[in-house]
């Protein structure tokens, strides 16, 4: 029951149909968001992990924890994919996040639990980033609709260098806090196939921040006025650039931080951060020809954006979600 309710706090699948509400509700200024992913989405993962660790001496759910988290990461980053509202895309790639994260713990590991623990410090710092920037961008445009948010570069150069740096943690880039983190988890997984469902998880990441990222160039095609207008405020732009350069910082001296936060020394060899910087750039090619593929195409996700559990939905998800995990628990002991 305990786990049951830390899941729903989490929004792992099936559980996560609150969080895109609570993300995108129009009624609610872009900082909360923020710091609802900031904040309470980094306290839930954490209580998910203590409870977890907890009974692990007793009950071995990690195949079970496995499951749902490559499901919610799949989902996730689908629902990502398809959406066309910046604050929806960000709110799926949540989901999709919280997967990855379940899935280090599932590992069983210590790379892979100690990736967890880093991971949910980056996703903090590069999901902040990322929602301050859509407030931004809100402010200025006047609209979610990433298909009419366009010259951002030009426009807007400090937030849009935030917007890069918040993508670059997201998608795991070198030298960047979630390049960490996803070395630590992929050093954790002993199985080649669950390291080939890891890797499409973070290919799905790298999809949609492509998607997000066209936002970058193009022609503005608001009129020069209504751009004065509604130009952000300079200490909010350098706020946002402020927390989009910790994604690159708590990459450079994750080591150091791990260390000084929990007293855990980094174990990456020059080897290892070698071969994850070289998956990352072999996904990045591969992605970049899905995602143009995508757009060019019909996209055969669609049927998929009518999944919005109501509150009946997820009452029901969290029920037969519990009655799963009992079984799996009663099974396993």
């Amino acid at each position: 029951m305990l786990l049951s309710a830390v899941s729903v706090k989490i929004a792992l699948f099936p559980m996560h149909g609150w969080l895109p509400k609570a993300y995108s509700a129009p009624s609610a200024p872009p900082l909360v968001p923020a710091v609802l992913s900031g904040i309470y989405e980094a306290a839930a993962l954490y209580l998910f992990i203590r409870v977890v660790t907890l009974f692990s001496g007793v009950i071995d759910i990690t195949i079970f924890l496995f499951v749902m988290g490559f499901i919610s990461g799949i989902f996730g980053f689908i629902r990502a994919t398809i959406e066309e509202d910046i604050y929806l895309i960000l709110a799926y790639s949540t989901v999709s996040q919280i997967g990855l994260i379940v899935i280090g713990v599932a590992t069983g590991t210590e790379d892979g639990f100690w990736g967890s623990i880093f991971h949910v410090l980056a996703h903090s710092l590069f999901k902040s980033t990322l929602f301050l920037v859509t407030g931004d961008l809100l402010r200025h445009y006047g609209t979610r609709d990433i298909s009419k948010i366009k010259g951002v570069m030009s426009t807007l150069p400090v937030t849009g260098i935030a917007l890069v740096l918040g993508l670059l943690g997201l998608t795991g880039a070198p030298f960047f806090n979630g390049s960490i983190s996803k070395a630590l988890i992929g050093a954790g997984i002993y199985t080649n196939a669950m390291y080939v469902l890891f890797n499409v998880i973070t290919l799905g990441s790298i999809i949609y921040s492509l998607k997000l990222a066209d936002m970058l160039v193009g022609e503005n095609e608001l009129s020069r006025e209504i751009r004065d207008n509604k130009e952000p405020k300079s200490r909010q732009r350098w706020v946002t650039l402020m927390f989009g350069s910790l994604t690159l910082l708590t990459g450079l001296f994750g080591e150091g931080i791990m260390t000084f936060l929990y007293d855990y020394q980094i174990n990456l060899t020059a080897q290892g951060l070698l071969q994850h910087a070289i998956t990352y750039l072999i996904l990045l090619t591969l992605g970049y020809f899905i995602s143009r593929h995508i757009r060019k195409s019909e996209n055969v996700f669609t049927s998929i954006v009518g999944i919005n559990l109501s509150f009946n939905s997820m009452i029901r998800a969290l029920v037969l979600y519990f009655i799963i995990l009992a079984s799996f628990m009663y099974w396993s002991i």
